[in-house]
């Protein structure tokens, strides 16, 4: 199995002493055709009404009063007075955690991000026509990549299935051949309405593990919680996630380095990319493996059952 560990950012405000941050995706640096919100940002003169929505711009994100004697009270700092409702419509393809599978919304939109010292790209969760991904060399103005997809291409395995079968509305497109480059950018440029899941990049690495079987089932969580005792994570969601449970198989040589790499990513989201010896019906692309356990009594070869956790396929 091959992996991503999907680079990330931090947008953070301080206020009354206070730090407060949101986690995302590498962001765009530039967007057109994305629908804007016409909401006002936060004011700490104004008193917003019940049902007023602001946005804290620094965080990028919205929240609802629910109160009308609110002037002066910072939005993320109290859930009494101001629900967090989600984030802006441009940066909701790059949220992460509780928010994965956020959909932003336009039409004949332009997205350039920067893509350094990366070579997979991952869109997620979309809904498209046709999008062109153009990787380009900022140092030269020298395009390195230039691919041409469309949803049927990415939803279709022969040619009676593209000409006749229903497009589904839920796609991922997984990019491995994109170029290591120390100063780049992606530029995605989609073709008529779209909606933009999870946009997502990263360094392929391998995790040297292979999956035999699934047996995926919806559960209802709501928050993230690392039990205390066992170090476990739990899923963090709002509504229904994922749990796709797999049996791992891997060599005793590999163990340690296994093991480590494991360790590493328990705590975080990451991309999934199988490869041709991973077997199984149905794969989450970003989720998190959960309380995996490693029984050390075959000398010769490991095989272990686990759950990957996550929103979207």
């Amino acid at each position: 199995m091959n992996f991503v560990d999907l680079k990330r950012i931090k947008l953070s405000v301080i206020h009354d002493g206070t730090t407060y941050s949101k986690e995302f995706y590498v962001p765009a640096t530039q967007t057109e055709g994305i629908i804007v919100e016409t909401y006002p940002n936060w004011n700490e003169e104004e008193t917003y009404s019940v049902g007023a929505y602001v946005i804290v711009p620094q965080l990028k994100s919205i929240y609802k009063s629910s109160s009308n004697n609110n002037t002066g009270i910072f939005p993320p700092s109290n859930s009494s007075y101001w629900t967090f409702w989600g984030f802006t419509n441009d940066m909701s393809m790059f949220t992460c955690d509780e928010k994965l599978g956020s959909q932003t919304k336009g039409t004949n939109a332009v997205i350039t991000i920067p893509f350094n010292q990366s070579n997979v790209l991952a869109i997620i969760d979309t809904d498209f026509s046709s999008v062109n991904v153009k990787q380009i060399d900022n140092d030269t103005n020298e395009v390195i990549k230039d691919l041409d997809i469309t949803s049927r291409d990415i939803s279709c395995s022969s040619f009676a299935e593209y000409c006749f079968k229903k497009t589904l509305l839920q796609r991922k497109i997984i990019i491995k051949n994109l170029e290591w480059y120390p100063n780049s950018n992606i530029v995605l440029t989609f073709d008529g309405e779209c909606k933009i899941g999870t946009i997502g990049m990263g360094l392929l690495e391998e995790l040297g593990i292979t999956l035999l079987g699934t047996s995926l089932e919806w559960e209802s969580r709501s928050k993230i919680k690392i039990d205390d005792f066992t170090e476990y994570r739990s899923v963090i969601r709002y509504g229904k996630v994922r749990v796709l449970n797999v049996q791992v198989l891997f060599n005793i040589d590999e163990f340690n380095r296994t093991a480590l790499k494991i360790d590493s990513i328990l705590d975080k989201n990451i991309l999934f990319v199988p490869t041709e010896q991973d077997n199984f019906s149905e794969m989450i692309s970003i989720g998190y493996i959960e309380k995996f356990k490693l029984p050390v009594d075959n000398p010769n070869k490991i095989l272990t059952t686990t759950s990957i956790v996550g929103v979207v396929n």
